[in-house]
């Protein structure tokens, strides 16, 4: 069953080359991968009263386009879908190369700049051509982003549980909406939390991820395989859903 690794990290003492090993080493059926730069090399994390810079403007342009490099240097079979990570500048340099933008911060990041003219401009260009947000935000931000950015494509990662937010998330009918997504990524939680997700909002909308390399490859297949659900909807977590997606983005 081929699989797609939907939440991989790259960056500064985290090679790209080092997933692939672990892949081959573990005899995996990985065969693709959505990759984001890391947050570090976006902004200053866990100092509220961050200033942008021209450093940190040249280090974010060189870690996004790291993940166009990678797509483009891999010739073994292994496909790369490049995301490009935001910051309050949203710039949209290259954005034509990327297939979606990844939005992350915890409690104590600086924050950001939701509703502003160059958010607006950034997101209705998203809109136009169908790309999806990976969106990873405190819950008081995540509602105020889904109010401004109606009928994008939003994926919210680890259940929600990134930030918390799974149970506000559920009980503000958030995860009925037909264009929010999910991942299963980084999850130390009991399997049966992801089936009781799947019961409840179907599995057409939630996807495998390692969150490489904070979390285990292998550890987060062997979770999925132990899913008490039928092959088609195995097949659709472990793949199916996501490429739907990607299919999906006007390049």
């Amino acid at each position: 069953m081929e699989v797609v690794d939907c939440h991989v990290h790259c960056g500064k003492g985290y090679s790209f080359r080092e997933y692939l090993e672990k892949i081959k080493e573990n005899s995996l059926s990985v065969k693709r991968a959505l990759v984001f730069p890391l947050a570090s090399d976006i902004y200053q994390k866990q100092k509220k009263d961050f200033k942008d810079d021209e450093e940190f403007k040249e280090k974010r342009r060189n870690a996004n386009k790291h993940m166009i490099s990678l797509a483009d240097s891999q010739k073994t079979g292994f496909e790369v879908y490049p995301f490009k990570f935001v910051w309050n500048d949203f710039s949209r340099e290259d954005l034509d190369r990327y297939f979606g933008v990844k939005w992350q911060r915890r409690k104590g990041d600086p924050e950001y700049e939701i509703g502003s003219r160059k958010f607006l401009r950034f997101f209705d260009t998203l809109k136009e051509r169908d790309m999806p947000v990976v969106f990873d935000d405190e819950f008081k931000n995540t509602m105020k982003f889904l109010n401004r950015t109606q009928g994008i494509k939003i994926i919210i990662p680890h259940l929600g549980f990134g930030n918390r937010n799974y149970d506000a998330l559920k009980d503000s009918g958030v995860w009925e909406r037909e264009n929010i997504y999910t991942d299963i990524s980084a999850l130390t939680l009991e399997s049966n939390v992801i089936k009781e997700h799947i019961g409840r909002y179907g599995y057409e909308r939630i996807f495998f991820g390692s969150d490489y390399p904070i979390n285990d490859l292998a550890w987060g297949l062997e979770m999925v395989s132990r899913l008490n659900i039928n092959h088609k909807e195995k097949e659709a977590i472990l793949s199916g859903n996501i490429l739907r997606l990607m299919d999906e983005v006007k390049k």
